[in-house]
Order: structure tokens, then C-alpha cells, then sequence
């Protein structure tokens, strides 16, 4: 199928695939990307298979999104143009706020700790913690390193989920929520997205994931003497959307970690190495402290 789809980007994965293109301001659609729904409608027919149009979506992404709504038709009939998408588990919107993504994964969560509260009548800190780790916190945390908050507000949000947990553990109520982070050997969920966005950078780094490294980083030129001998600059970009996003966020962070964190010589040892560095991280976190 890839072969016969050339006017635009393909990437598939599993029974998924996703087909994009970009448009200028004149143009009121992605004139490539209708050959291509053409000619995968074409191939369907010749391997005699069958379309669900119904299962097709269109998502139009910045600033496009006011030049008009485009037509786009698949198998005889008119796509639906979304206003927010769901792609492998994390929902898109048109202006990339992820704003209905975490709303969804905090509903999720929350729902799922009421599920557990029913369920058990024991308030063990140990047993709690458990349930917490394995039930709950990769719902808030799947994923992250696309979506993670820019706002103070919905950073807040999510970390709200961890708080009121911790809060109902036997004994723990009256005590504050740094104080009970340390009776549950807990991190906030703020400090663990850094340090996920960090190890995806040593993935990259490493040729340790299918990903770019020219995608999202360019070595420094001049590389100063403090920090890392792996310095990085982000791509150029002017737009919050970019300048939020996982390529510059964590671009100061990892050009202030020293030379005996970034040339960790394997994974393990990186994120143990974080640990022993975790008062530098919690300073670019801007020593933000829940209550």
C-alpha cells in the first residue's frame, strides 16, 4: 500500500495509517492528498477490499484550519472533518493543546481510583502505592513525552490526581504532599515527565530509538565550558506550539547535566545517574511546590 501512496507522507502502524500533507494559504486543500485517497481507493478495488469510509478521519492542523474546510472523499463518499482525533491512544486537537487529552487521561484516572477505593478496604501505604504505580500512574503518564503540559494550570491538573490519592492513605491525611511523596517513596508527576523527556533525548542520542536525531536537535557549535560535551540547540521555530514542544523544553535541561550524566554508559546507568542529580532538576522546575 505505502508503494502506490507517493503525493504525501505516509506512516503506518499495525492496522493504523495516517496520511498528511501541508497546504499554503491559498490553497483550500491538500490537492496530493486526494490523489492518494484516490489511488488507495483504486488499489482496494483491484485486491477486492472493501472501505469504511465511517472509520476515516480528517484533522486539520494550525493554522490551515481558517482557510476554509476542505473536501476530501474516500470510496464515493465525503470525509468528516475533526475538530480532535484519537491517534494511537493520545487525542489530537487542531491547535495541538493537548488540552482534551489530559482532561480524558485525568477523567480515566480518577475514575480508575474510585474503581479502587470500592474495590479494597485495606489502606496499607505499601499495598495503596502499589495500586498506584500499576493501576493508574501510566495513565497519566502515557505517552507523555508528546502531550506534557506547557500551562501551570494543567501541569496542577494532573498532579491534583496524585495528591488526592495520597491524601486517602491511611494515615497520611493531616501530613503535607511533599511530606507524604517521601512516607510513599513517590516522585511528583511533574519531576518524572523531565526525567522521561530526558531519557528519550539519551535514546535519540544513542541510536537507541527508531527517531532522528536531525529531527529534533542540532549539536552546539560552541560548547563553552559548563555543562556536557553533548550540547544541543533546537530547530528553529516561532510558534508556542514548537517552542513547547519535547525538541526545546528539554534542551536547557540536558545542556546543564555534566558530562558524567550524558555519557552514561548505558541506559540503566542514565537513569541512575538522574537520581543523583535530581535537586538540578528540580530547580528547572522552578522549585514549584503542592500542597
Amino acid at each position: 500500500m505505502p508503494e502506490i501512496l507517493t503525493s504525501c507522507t505516509t506512516k503506518l502502524y499495525a492496522d493504523d495509517s495516517k496520511q498528511f500533507g501541508s497546504r499554503s494559504r491559498t490553497d483550500l486543500r491538500v490537492a496530493g492528498l486526494q490523489r492518494d485517497l484516490t489511488s488507495f481507493e483504486l488499489w482496494c478495488r483491484a485486491w477486492q477490499l472493501s472501505i469504511n469510509a465511517s472509520k476515516c478521519e480528517v484533522l486539520i492542523i494550525g493554522l490551515g484550519v481558517h482557510l476554509g474546510i476542505p473536501i476530501y472523499t474516500l470510496g464515493g463518499q465525503e470525509l468528516e472533518i475533526q475538530s480532535c482525533v484519537k491517534d494511537l491512544g493520545v487525542f489530537v486537537d487542531t491547535k495541538l493543546s493537548f488540552t482534551t487529552q489530559i482532561s480524558k487521561i485525568i477523567a480515566k484516572a480518577s475514575s480508575k481510583i474510585g474503581m479502587v477505593y470500592r474495590a479494597f478496604t485495606c489502606r496499607n501505604c505499601a499495598f495503596m502505592v502499589s495500586m498506584f504505580i500499576t493501576h493508574i500512574r501510566p495513565i497519566l503518564e502515557y505517552n507523555c513525552e508528546i502531550w506534557s503540559p506547557s500551562t501551570l494550570c494543567d501541569i496542577d491538573r494532573i498532579e491534583r490526581v496524585q495528591r488526592r490519592f495520597t491524601k486517602r492513605i491511611g494515615g497520611l491525611y493531616h501530613k503535607s504532599y511533599a511530606e507524604r511523596l517521601v512516607a510513599c517513596g513517590l516522585e511528583t508527576l511533574e519531576l518524572r515527565r523531565l526525567k522521561r523527556d530526558l531519557v528519550l533525548v539519551y535514546k535519540i542520542l544513542n541510536n537507541m530509538i527508531m527517531l532522528n536525531m536531525d529531527d529534533f536537535f542540532e549539536f552546539a557549535v560552541d560548547r563553552g565550558l559548563r555543562g556536557n560535551s553533548k550540547k544541543l540547540y533546537p530547530k528553529l521555530a516561532r510558534v508556542n506550539v514548537v517552542l513547547n514542544s519535547f525538541s526545546y523544553r528539554v534542551v536547557n535541561v540536558w545542556n546543564s547535566l555534566d558530562d558524567d550524566v550524558v555519557l552514561s554508559s548505558s541506559l540503566s546507568i542514565f537513569k541512575s545517574n538522574l537520581g543523583k542529580v535530581e535537586n538540578s532538576l528540580l530547580r528547572f522546575l522552578k522549585g514549584r511546590a503542592y500542597t
